[in-house]
Parts: structure tokens; sequence; C-alpha cells
């Protein structure tokens, strides 16, 4: 009897030992993981959106706002309830005002018919706003009133092809980020207009991007159009990779806008509502307000986790086997 007791109770502080050891041992590693998930969030997590996904966006109401289909729509920039449009075309070029209510039209000004007119952006303190208009071969760009859209000044420019396609600002660090149908993207200074660095653009397969067109700043990131393709590519400003890519091809089918004699989607702007942006093309009859949706999946289990998850799956195994044991010992 005795000898009984002292084996169970021998059985009893292992069991208590091993208790202890193991839930000391699953809190370090618990801790580890977290912390090591922590650390490496931001390349664990599977968020990026890609042509593959399909339609990630939203689009919002019931119908599509009106958009002037003989509008070449070169660029799209909003501020203060007013959405401006830079439309092209030699003999054709024109700057508009256009109620973001209705897509309509409330004021247009014509360039001269030299100039083929390209990306516009407006930029500066509320009631001391005004545009910058890019032309496309010219090298040649204008300042405007956002007001009157009456010319200010003029300024003459260069780029890697030595074109203006697409502008937008960024206000935080005082620059104009310029497209012109390459791989790169270059940065004004907002004062001299001078390019400060371009950066070239990668795509997700790791090739160039080239044909970049209108673009847009929103949040810290770039948003840009891809001549004569529907998609909208998410590119990160110092790294130049595009970290989403937006696939619009059913926002407007090209077999529809055949039939309609509709071009290529071309066109996006902020709005004033959050996350919510204007996406339209050239000689669409209709413009579009959209939110762009986000992708996240849980992070994908290392061989580490694998390993540690089957250390903590055998441990509770073994505690199993000891209760068994200590119940044996002691009937």
């Amino acid at each position: 009897m005795t000898s009984k007791i002292t084996h169970g109770t021998a059985i009893s502080v292992f069991i208590v030992c091993f208790i202890f050891v193991s839930v000391t041992l699953n809190v370090d590693r618990s801790w580890s993981k977290n912390d090591r998930r922590r650390m490496s969030s931001k390349g664990s997590l599977k968020n990026s959106v890609t042509i593959a996904d399909g339609q990630m966006y939203e689009i919002m109401g019931s119908t599509p706002l009106y958009h002037d289909s003989n509008h070449f729509t070169q660029g799209l920039t909003y501020s203060n309830g007013v959405l401006y449009e830079s439309s092209g075309m030699y003999d054709r070029s024109t700057v508009c005002q256009l109620d973001p209510n209705t897509g309509k039209s409330n004021k247009c000004v014509s360039l001269s018919s030299e100039y083929f007119a390209e990306g516009i952006q407006v930029y500066g303190n509320p009631g001391e706003e005004k545009l910058i208009q890019l032309t496309w071969k010219s090298r040649k760009g204008f300042i405007r009133d956002a007001e009157t859209l009456e010319e200010i000044s003029a300024f003459t420019f260069s780029t890697t092809m030595n074109q203006g396609w697409g502008i937008c600002w960024d206000k935080a660090n005082n620059e104009f980020i310029v497209s012109d149908g390459s791989s790169y993207l270059h940065f004004w200074d907002v004062e001299t207009l001078k390019e400060k660095r371009k950066v070239l653009v990668k795509r997700q397969d790791s090739s160039s991007s080239k044909m970049l067109n209108e673009l847009e700043f929103v949040d810290g990131k770039i948003l840009a159009n891809v001549w004569y393709s529907d998609v909208l590519l998410v590119i990160d400003p110092v790294t130049g990779y595009c970290e989403k890519e937006y696939d619009f091809s059913t926002l407007y089918p090209r077999k529809d806008r055949m039939q309609d004699h509709a071009g290529v989607f071309n066109g996006i702007s902020v709005s004033d509502e959050e996350g919510v942006i204007f996406v339209t093309g050239k000689y669409w009859d209709r413009m579009y307000k959209v939110k762009l949706l986000e992708k996240i999946q849980e992070p994908e289990t290392s061989n580490e986790d694998e390993h540690e998850n089957n250390e903590e799956t055998n441990g509770a195994q073994a505690l199993d086997n000891g209760d068994n044991s200590s119940e044996t010992a002691s009937s």
C-alpha cells in the first residue's frame, strides 16, 4: 500500500512539473510567434489586389453620371465642389469645370489649336487654387486660375520622352508627379517645376510598366491609368512598385465601347467622399464613382510555425497519456 502511494505521488509530481514547463514554453512560443507576425505583418498578409482577382471595386449609385462623349479625356481633378477635366486633340483641346453631382460641364475654355491638352491638376490653398495643365508634344504647360480657367503663365518642361501625359500632386512633399508614356514617373518641385528625381515603375510580374497615363494621388499612393489597358495601378511613390492592380474590364466592356464609338479607360480623380474616386474614359458618355476594395487573407503558415504546432500537439498528447497513467496508478 505504501509503495503504491509513493509511486502515485511521484507520478503526480512529474505531471505537475511537466504541465508547468509546457505552459511556460507555450507562453514563450506564443509571444515569439505573435511578435514575429507583428514585425513581419506587411510581408505575411496576402492583401495585394491583382488582375486575376477580377472586379475588386464597388460602383457607387444606381446609374453612372453624365460625361460629354465629345471629350477626349486626358485628366480629371477635384477640389471644393468642382471637378475639372482636360480634354485633348489638336484644335479641340479644352479645360472644363464640371458639376460633380451630374458630370455636366459648367464652363469650358479652349486652348490654342497648336496644343494637344493632356493631364491637369488643381493645387494650392483654398481661395488661391490654381490648375497646372500639360500638353502632349509641345513640351509646354500652363498655370491657370482655378476659378476663371484663364491662363496665368506658361512654362517649358522635359521628361524621359519629352512629352506630357498625366500629372498629380503630392501635397505633403510639395511635388508634382508626371507621366510621359514611358515606364517612369517624374517628380517636380512645385515652385520651380524642375525635376527632382524619377522612379521606374514595376508591375507585379516585375515587368516595367509602359504607357503610364492619367494619375491621381490618394493616401500616399499614386493611382495610374495605362494607355489601352482597362487597369488601375496603385504605385508606391518611393519604390515604383505596383502594390495593387485593379481590373476594370467589366466597368464598360470593350465590345460595348466599340459599338458606342467610345475610347479607352482614362481619367481618375478624388471626390468629396472618403475612399470614393471618379473614373471615366475618352469619348465615354458616362462617368462613374467607385470605391476600390481591399483583399485580406490569413498569413501563410511557415515551416517554423508548423513545427511549433506539431510540438504543441505532441505536448498535449503527452499530457493526456500522463493523466491516463495517473488514473491507472491510483486505482
